[in-house]
């Protein structure tokens, strides 16, 4: 019966699993085993409390709470608290929510993630943001993100080691080991050892369970926001990574992972001597022959950049596993070259496990290197081939084709906002985490002042219009197309008085004043006025200051808001649902109250 109404709860209202999932701010297979009846919540838990609210907040932004009060029985003029009432109410009538048996329930650890954690113990250690900063030699503002729960050190084994091991002493000195061992739900008896205390504390900081995806979404961030341009990267010159392997040029037989190594080193110094404008890659073999020696590595990334930078274009099919997470080592393994923007990637997802692996780079009509072997025999035994041959390129060529052509695509790479255009053309719901208030809604009278006293020049003026206007479009399509959530921060009062806080707009160095701030959330205020579908959420603080991520129902868009500014689109399905959940795990931590936010905003004015 529950299950039953559910669905039509979720017509009624036009919403899909994945809507409400991203409504509750829970993973989508969770309201889908709603749906289907596997499982029923029980009447009164948060989780069902949580499950009504996401939906009532989802019709209230789209224009259907008349659609669901009919359904249920109510006016849609009713109280708030009435109606969800009301709907709990419908979707529990018939329904035994007891267990058959007595169940023991488990006590619930009182923080359910690593903030809350973090914050609990940082004040049980009477530890200051500054303080604690000064020990781990990091800036207090990203101990600050630690507390928000905005930021996580689990990318970083080392930090988690150092966070827990500054913790350990600290509460050690103070005595308090046996009260945080209370506070983490510990059984210990008699005197805690340090390792065990060590152990116990990170543990409990950083157990945040298996199939936690976190750590993996913040390294690929933190990677895009951090990266250096190729000149300030430790890499060989690139004729002289090229030299050695010149030597064997004549070869036409290379054995097992040495000569896999040379053979490629061999083609792709061609490629960058001969000016080649194309290249092919593809490999199902373990990644061991690529990563695995340090000296070979840099010298491949070597060619490759310097390749790209003379204008070859390189298209790659990764073979990735979901379960092995290599959908992220895909991604920032291979971010330097994604970078450049020359280089298209696709995927296969593994199937089966076969018997035998497969490589091949190709360049059309110049050489190519292709062979494999055994799975896992391929370091001493795999039989590679170097050949010119026409037709065999040919033949090759042709196969690669096939396999694109079965393939998806994995990262598209765009320069600045396209990326987020591309995503918002599909139409939907969007979820934009930011680290200010959008440019969207800036008056043109106010960007005009701002490039009179930037001094900008008039072809500068024409692209920050051009910007300016893409964004506007991008604001639009989705405001016309579904419901829109915008996480932003809003900046320091004191900053803003003293002309520090800067516009987030390519090509110029420009600065708000009071006014031109002010028109920004009115702007926002404009927004939440006339769209019901639009909802901004205040952020505690930036979660990244140089990156802004968006994520859809089909995609996600990544761009990096300072130079180089580029964009990166990902529409592979599982990455995407797990930035659905990693943006849905920060929009947790913002105040969500319309008339709260209302309040903040309105404090600029």
């Amino acid at each position: 019966m529950f299950a039953k109404r559910l669905n039509r709860v979720l017509s009624a209202v036009g919403a899909s699993p994945s809507d409400i999932a991203r409504s509750v701010g829970c993973d989508r297979s969770n309201v889908s085993r709603m749906c289907g009846g596997v499982r029923v919540p029980k009447k009164g838990a948060s989780s069902s409390r949580r499950l009504v609210d996401g939906i009532y907040a989802f019709a209230s932004e789209n224009g259907c709470v008349p659609a669901l009060c009919s359904l249920i029985g109510c006016a849609p003029d009713e109280a708030d608290v009435y109606i969800r009432q009301r709907l709990i109410d419908w979707l529990y009538e018939g329904v035994n929510t007891l267990p058959a048996t007595p169940r023991k329930v488990k006590k619930q650890a009182p923080y359910a993630q690593f903030g809350g954690r973090f914050n609990a113990v940082m004040e049980l250690a009477e530890l200051s943001n500054v303080r604690f900063g000064k020990l781990l030699n990091l800036d207090a503002s990203y101990i600050s993100r630690f507390r928000n729960g905005l930021r996580s050190p689990a990318s970083n084994p080392q930090m988690v080691d150092d966070i827990s091991s500054v913790l350990l002493k600290r509460l050690t000195e103070q005595n308090r080991l046996s009260e945080f061992a209370a506070l983490a739900g510990a059984s210990v008896e008699g005197h805690l050892e340090e390792d065990e205390a060590f152990f116990l504390i990170r543990s409990w900081l950083f157990d945040t369970g298996r199939d936690d995806k976190t750590p993996e979404v913040q390294k690929l961030l933190e990677n895009i926001e951090s990266f250096v341009h190729q000149d300030a990267v430790s890499l060989p010159n690139a004729e002289e990574a090229a030299k050695r392997i010149l030597l064997h040029a004549g070869e036409r037989i290379y054995y097992g992972i040495d000569g896999l190594r040379n053979a490629v080193l061999r083609l792709i110094s061609g490629v960058l001597r001969d000016g080649i404008k194309e290249l092919l890659l593809y490999s199902d073999q373990s990644l061991e022959w690529m990563n695995g020696d340090k000296e070979f590595n840099s010298r491949l990334f070597s060619l490759l950049l310097a390749c790209l930078s003379n204008g070859t274009k390189i298209r790659i099919i990764h073979n990735i596993d979901r379960a092995a997470g290599e959908s992220f080592g895909a991604i920032y393994n291979w971010l330097p070259l994604y970078m450049s923007g020359g280089i298209t990637s696709f995927y296969f997802r593994r199937q089966n496990q076969s018997r035998f692996s497969y490589t091949l780079a190709l360049c059309p009509g110049y050489a190519c290197v292709e062979g494999g072997g055994l799975v896992g025999g391929e370091n001493e035994h795999g039989i590679y081939r170097y050949d010119t041959d026409a037709e065999i390129l040919n033949a090759h060529c042709a196969a690669f084709e096939v396999m694109i052509a079965n393939s998806k695509p994995l990262v598209k790479v765009y320069e600045s906002d396209d990326a987020e255009r591309l995503a918002a053309m599909g139409g939907g719901a969007m979820s934009v985490i930011g680290s200010s208030l959008p440019v969207s809604v800036m008056p043109d009278e106010t960007l005009r002042r701002m490039l009179l006293r930037s001094g900008a020049s008039e072809e500068e003026g024409r692209k920050m219009r051009a910007v300016l206007n893409a964004r506007r479009s991008i604001l639009e399509k989705n405001l016309s197309g579904g419901y829109m959530r915008l996480c932003g921060v809003l900046a320091d009062k004191k900053s803003v008085a003293a002309g520090e806080v800067y516009v987030d707009l390519p090509g110029v160095r420009v600065f708000y004043t009071p006014e031109e701030y002010a028109d920004q959330v009115r702007g926002v205020l404009s927004l939440m006025d006339n769209y019901p579908n639009f909802r901004f959420f205040v952020m505690p603080e930036a979660a990244f200051e140089n990156v802004q991520i968006s994520v859809t129902e089909s995609s996600i868009a990544i761009s990096r808001l300072k130079e180089p500014r580029i964009s990166f689109l990902v529409t592979h399905a599982y990455l995407r649902e797990v930035f659905a959940a990693f943006v849905g795990s920060i929009e947790e931590r913002c105040i969500k109250d319309e008339k709260e936010a209302r309040r903040r905003l309105e404090e600029y004015l």
